[in-house]
């Protein structure tokens, strides 16, 4: 898996990552989410795609990886409602 770990410090300028409950859209295999996992409380990442979804469950721990998209998000126990952070990647 290619490191994204350049992405750590440019996501830092913008967002507190301790101890904060970060919600991340979009995170594919889970490059970019593998980076404040040891930082943030909590993560919560969603991608659309399930094989990408079980890769990235099985190269990173203390994450909670969901197959869905950022349109429709269905929390039934509101887990989301509080997050503190919203990390959203856009493809070119």
């Amino acid at each position: 898996m290619e490191s994204y770990s350049s992405d750590l410090s440019k996501i830092e300028e913008f967002i507190e990552l301790d101890g904060k409950t970060l919600l991340e859209i979009g995170c594919g295999d889970g490059r970019l989410t593998a980076q404040p996992a040891g930082k943030a409380a909590a993560i919560t990442a969603i991608d659309p795609d399930e094989v990408s979804i079980e890769a990235a469950g099985r190269n990173i721990g203390g994450v909670d990886f969901l197959v869905g998209s950022g349109e429709t998000l269905d929390f039934a126990d509101q887990k989301c409602r509080r997050s503190s952070e919203i990390i959203r990647q856009t493809h070119r």
